[in-house]
């Protein structure tokens, strides 16, 4: 035969009538034991739910992170794109060349050969074809873009023209001496040497 024993549950009041009953430091010591378990039930959440703040606020890192980058990657593409448009190439800059400026160097540099073919003259009792011979090497009074062909020369006279890179439409002729049978040169325009042009460069007009 069993016996069944009830034990009654405490209410509210019947915890109330034992706080009466009890002392003060009775009450003091149940109600310290009461907090204490209601801070560790909370530190219990607390330690529970901190793994889960701490995914949710990396993950907020990570796409926070991810959006910025992303953001800097779209901004950079087309930044790079317009610097590459807008950087055009230079165009490039040509000196204009005054062909009168050119007539000028051409007509100056026969007068130079005259003064050489006779200096050569006067030391070999002729004149010479050869502008090596003449002007020396290199020729610093011929302006590099001039080109000087002495085109006949003999013991009693010469005969050359003058032609420039810079203006290839015109050109200057000069002769000295006596050129025998030869005929006299002339410019690319049709100016042709006369016997009254002895020692007087002829040249083109632009």
């Amino acid at each position: 035969m069993k016996l069944k024993i009830s034990i009654p549950k405490t209410t509210g009041n019947d915890q109330s009538r034992e706080d009466s009953r009890d002392g003060p430091s009775e009450r003091l010591v149940r109600r310290a034991r009461s907090v204490n378990s209601m801070h560790a039930s909370r530190n219990d959440r607390l330690s529970l739910s901190y793994p889960l703040l701490l995914m949710l606020s990396q993950s907020r890192v990570v796409r926070r992170y991810a959006a910025t980058t992303f953001t800097a990657i779209c901004f950079a593409i087309p930044s790079a794109a317009i610097a590459h448009a807008q950087v055009a190439p230079q165009p490039v800059q040509t000196h204009v060349v005054n062909p009168s400026d050119v007539r000028r160097e051409m007509h100056q540099a026969l007068y130079d050969l005259i003064s050489a073919e006779e200096v050569y003259f006067s030391a070999h009792d002729a004149y010479s074809a050869s502008l090596d011979s003449v002007l020396g090497h290199p020729r610093a009074k011929i302006p590099e873009s001039v080109r000087i062909r002495i085109v006949f020369a003999s013991p009693h006279g010469w005969q050359a023209t003058a032609t420039d890179l810079r203006w290839t439409e015109g050109s200057c002729a000069v002769f000295l001496g006596d050129l025998g049978a030869v005929a006299f040169a002339e410019t690319k325009k049709g100016h042709k040497l006369k016997a009254k042009d002895d020692g007087q460069p002829v040249c083109d007009w632009p």
